[in-house]
């Protein structure tokens, strides 16, 4: 049709459109063709925030006007931009290879805009984040008086008229542009009338509906380009050749399309759309070629497409606002199979982006075979998540079909099929899978990494999604890790861990790692070797919390342990920053006013595995069972004198049982006399056990009852605040423990009674200095908060301190004597932060204490405490304690502490520490302390520092300034890759001997759990 012909006719439909909205009639869709707005408005017209500039620029650029046909209407100006496209909106700058635009004046002043851009994309933005595609629409408001601009080296005011390739160009914008307008409208493109069906198409539309009633809910098979709509196609040259009346089957006809070629498959009814791009193109069709390059899309029996061919594929899920599934395909020489619905990709890299899928898919092969829009087949290819050449993560298959499939909850899902994986790192192959059944985007591997130390060889560790490993869906609120690991020196090791977390479920873990057949020679954190005979090693350790109804929590826990050595030599970190395993479970109760707690807890190994407690005890504590009933803190007078008299007790009554450790201390990795007598207290072939038992301790059960009461005040003095407390204890045995007061030489019983009164004095004096303004040290205004106080406090006991067996330190460990403590708290306040945004930061906090107690001290070795709240649990000694701490910025603190023990005229400890911490890209600390006793120094220090956007460096040491040596050093650098971190480990530890080497490979972007670099401090299992 000619073109003023053809806006002639627009013009009269414009006009029908216009007379129908004035009336409230319905609108015939075909009437909305895409020239220009006519009487529609966007939503985001009316509703999006306003944009205040708009600019276009490239090198060639149309601006022309269409005319308003109806009463009252604006007219559209539109606008057509080639060659180096660059949109800027506001601070947003997006390049393309094409622009339209569409631009009309609104009532209030503002104006409306839609703009289509080609091959957009945006060049700033980080990865994954900004606007990308093959077509792109930009929609929404200019305000009253904003700017709109247009730059081009050439730019003519009228419509393009002069090249057909570009009407053909506007013509498909227009396409695109009425479809979004109709959409607007909630209107679509009425379906074609029976009688206009060939007798081909009713068949075709009969069969395909016998096939969804046999198949019921199945999924029909969906055609990879649209059969639907039209086919618009431009080229330098357009042939059209006759091939034969069809009979035999071969195509009747074809276009030979030469030069750059683009191809358009426009399904406005189904929502499918495809744009195919190569350098030439042959299109075989069953209808002959009239007047425009257009085709009906049913007519197209296939393509052949040779050059730099790619082919885009769009389908909307649930409308516009559902979401599109989008799908890419890069290959030199593709060819479609319209009839028969299949594809043959040769030396292509197949893209899936579905819905909902939280990174998109590569597939690299040979050749792939695409049977649907939603099924492929590949031979030795290559799955990855990166569009890199040469990936630095990829997983292998001898054969892999991928499939989407919709999911109930909306979006689509993926599902692989590959055999015989392997998994590549920099095209290396490394690990090898028989098959893996699943959601490609959760890639089973999860962490890979070798090692080589001198205390465990070479090893391989890999940890693996355990679901996904066998191509299931976890369960809500599970996770499994399967862990394979194989020791070149001590054999196959497997394990697995089990985390939940979920509303219903509390949470938990469950850890199983078993070494096979152990030959190895194990190297302790004590330097120590002992040897291993083909034995298996295990650890076990359960994990879980959860509430019960509103007011009680369940916690269950269980540990297992195969030898005394299987900890320290394959997870040193569980002895030392590990919480001690037990085995047990707790039922609390907890309301406003009170905690019951019913506890059993029992010791499933004849040694303790946490080295602190190895090392101070030697032994646990078993709860056979044990009833604990506490109230923290009882108003006496909440009404007549409220906060004026509070009550508190605690009282238990149950079984308790000693279980001491019995492999010697050789055993335990102190092989020499003096190792063996600075840790257990024992010689080298002796065990704790046996310790325990010469002070007259045993492992029978006894029956304990312990209740404590408080009786405490608060009374205001004027300025001064004064509060009495009166405590008294009974604890009852079933038991004179008469074998451990023989050893001891103090008396126990099985009565005891002690009890403690005492008064603490504060108050409180504040002044503000609101002068106070130095930018150089963030300070606005300054508030100084002193608060003097002293504690005088008394107890006794009708046996003395030490003398009977402690099974647990608050309980049978009770201070004698009197003492007394002086001190001052300083606090210095200012105001930070930004107009608005002000809020109160503690900038310097001083405490100043001085304690003074009765000569009755039994441990002289430790260091002096008193502890204000429960002065009967204290370390008594006269001793002074400074306390201080800065915080300069928000980002640098300073703290210290020192302990001087005045009796011994010694500092008993101190501490010193640094830290700075500008969020996830540095991190640094340092840490000098003194431990008087032992007359040690030690200086920890580490910094986590992000090098740039790939590179994060990790030191770690420990000085120890006696020995004049560093005691252990860690040095790691990690480098992230798309989807991947390396990792580079050295570690030295001086006091085992130990030395080690190791690489992780660790994929990101898949996992969003895994996307995280493990930090200074946070110990990994296993290293």
């Amino acid at each position: 049709m000619h073109r003023s012909r053809a806006r002639l006719v627009l013009g009269w439909l414009l006009t029908q459109t216009g007379v129908c909205l004035a009336q409230g009639t319905p609108i015939d869709p075909l009437a909305i063709t895409g020239d220009g707005f006519g009487p529609v408005r966007l939503e985001t017209a009316l509703t999006g925030r306003a944009v205040e500039d708009l600019t276009f620029a490239g090198q060639r650029a149309w601006a022309w006007e269409t005319r308003a046909f109806g009463l009252g209407e604006s007219p559209t100006r539109r606008v057509l931009v080639e060659g180096d496209v660059r949109l800027t909106i506001g601070t947003l700058e997006v390049r393309a290879d094409r622009l339209h635009a569409w631009v009309q004046p609104l009532a209030d002043g503002g104006q409306q805009f839609y703009i289509l851009l080609e091959e957009a994309r945006t060049p700033t933005g980080a990865a994954g984040v900004g606007i990308a595609g093959p077509l792109v629409p930009i929609e929404g408001r200019l305000a009253p008086g904003s700017r709109l601009s247009l730059s081009a080296i050439v730019a003519e005011r009228q419509a393009p008229s002069d090249d057909r390739d570009r009407l053909r160009v506007l013509a498909a914008a227009e396409a695109v542009f009425a479809d979004r307008l109709r959409s607007s409208l909630g209107l679509a493109l009425p379906e074609p009338l029976a009688a206009d069906l060939s007798q081909e198409d009713e068949a075709l539309r009969s069969v395909l509906a016998l096939a969804r009633q046999r198949l019921g809910t199945m999924d029909v098979r969906e055609p990879i380009l649209p059969l639907r709509g039209r086919v618009h196609f431009s080229a330098s040259g357009v042939d059209q050749v006759r091939l034969g009346d069809g009979l035999d089957g071969t195509p009747p006809y074809a276009v030979v399309l030469r030069g750059p070629v683009t191809i358009q498959f426009e399904d406005t009814l189904g929502g499918r759309r495809a744009q195919l791009t190569a350098q030439h193109a042959v299109v075989f069709h069953k209808a002959e070629l009239v007047g425009t390059p257009r085709l009906d899309a049913g007519d197209v029996l296939g393509i052949y497409l040779e050059g730099d061919v790619v082919a885009d594929v769009e389908r909307e899920r649930g409308g516009r606002a559902g979401g599109v599934d989008r799908y890419r395909v890069r290959s030199p020489r593709v060819y479609y199979d319209l009839a028969n619905d299949r594809a043959v990709l040769l030396e292509a890299v197949f893209r899936a982006e579905p819905l909902g899928s939280p990174v998109p898919i590569y597939i690299r092969a040979q050749e792939i075979r695409q049977e649907s829009l939603r099924e492929v087949h590949a031979r030795d290819a290559r799955l990855t998540t990166t569009g890199f050449f040469r990936p630095h993560l990829a997983l292998g298959a001898s054969s892999l079909t991928l499939r989407f499939e919709d999911r109930a909850t909306g979006g689509t899902r993926m599902v692989a099929d590959a055999r015989h994986i392997t998994a590549r790192a920099a095209g290396v192959p490394f690990l090898y899978w028989p098959i893996y059944v699943g959601d490609p985007t959760q890639i089973p591997l999860r962490n890979v990494g070798f090692e080589t130390s001198n205390r465990n060889g070479e090893v391989i560790r890999t940890t693996w999604d355990g679901f996904a490993l066998v191509g299931a869906s976890p369960p809500s609120g599970f996770d499994l890790d399967i862990l394979i690991d194989a020791y070149f020196r001590r054999g196959p090791a497997l394990g697995g861990e089990l985390r939940w977390d979920g509303d219903g479920l509390g949470r938990g873990n469950l850890l199983v790692y078993n070494v096979l057949n152990d030959t190895h020679r194990d190297l302790l954190p004590t330097g120590a070797r002992i040897d291993r005979d083909s034995e298996n090693r295990t650890v076990a350790l359960l994990e879980h919390i959860g509430k019960v109804g509103r007011h009680w929590t369940l916690r269950a826990e269980g540990s297992w342990f195969s030898d005394e050595n299987v900890v320290g030599a394959f997870f040193p970190s569980l002895a030392v920053n590990r919480r001690e395993p037990a085995t047990g479970a707790s039922l609390q109760r907890i309301d406003d006013a009170s905690m019951l707690l019913l506890s059993v807890q029992a010791q499933t190994n004849d040694f303790v595995v946490s080295d602190y407690q190895l090392r101070s005890r030697g032994l646990v504590t078993e709860r056979l069972p044990e009833v604990r009933y506490v109230r923290p803190g009882d108003d006496l007078f909440p009404e007549a004198a409220p906060g004026m008299f509070t009550y508190a007790s605690d009282s238990r009554v149950g079984q308790v049982r000693f279980r001491f450790t019995e492999p010697s201390a050789a055993e335990l990795g102190f092989t020499t006399v003096g190792r063996a007598q600075a840790a257990l207290g024992v010689l080298p072939g002796q065990s704790p056990g046996d310790r325990l038992r010469a002070q007259g301790l045993d492992e029978s059960a006894v029956f304990r009852f312990d209740t404590k009461h408080e009786l405490s005040g608060q009374f205001e003095l004027g300025a001064v605040r004064a509060q009495p407390f009166v405590t008294g204890r009974v604890t009852a045995y079933d038991d004179d423990f008469d074998d451990f007061s023989a050893a001891s030489g103090r008396d126990a019983d099985s009565l005891v009674a002690s009890g403690a009164a005492g008064v603490r004095f504060s108050t409180q004096l504040t002044r503000v200095y609101d002068g106070v303004d130095v930018p150089a040290l963030d300070l606005y205004r300054l508030r100084h908060v002193i608060e003097p106080s002293v504690t005088l406090w008394y107890g006794d006991s009708t046996v003395a301190q030490g003398a009977m067996p402690v099974y647990d330190e608050h309980v049978e460990n009770f201070a004698r004597g009197p003492a007394v403590r002086f001190g001052v708290d300083q606090t210095f306040q200012t105001m930070r932060g930004s107009v608005g945004g002000y809020e109160s930061v503690d900038v310097l906090r001083l405490s100043t204490h001085a304690i003074f107690a009765s000569d009755d001290r039994p441990d002289g070795d430790r260091t002096p405490r008193f502890f204000d709240a429960y002065p009967e649990r204290s370390q008594f000694g006269d001793a002074l304690d400074f306390e201080a701490a800065w915080r300069p910025t928000d980002a640098f603190g300073v703290t210290g502490q020192l302990v001087y023990d005045l009796e011994a005229s010694r500092t008993a400890e101190s501490v010193l520490g640094v830290e700075i911490d500008q969020g996830p890209d540095v991190r640094l600390f340092a840490e000098l302390r003194r431990i008087g006793f032992s007359n040690d120094t030690f200086i920890n220090a580490g910094v986590d520092y992000k090098l740039g956007d790939r590179y994060t460096l990790g030191v770690l040491g420990v000085y120890n300034q006696r020995a004049g040596d560093f005691q252990s050093a860690t040095f790691r650098l990690a480098r992230e890759i798309p989807h991947l971190i390396v990792t580079g480990r050295l570690t030295y530890n001086d006091i085992s001997g130990e030395t080690s080497l190791g690489f992780d490979l660790q994929p990101t972007g898949i996992d969003p759990r895994q996307q995280q670099i493990d930090r200074l401090g946070r110990a990994s299992l296993g290293f």
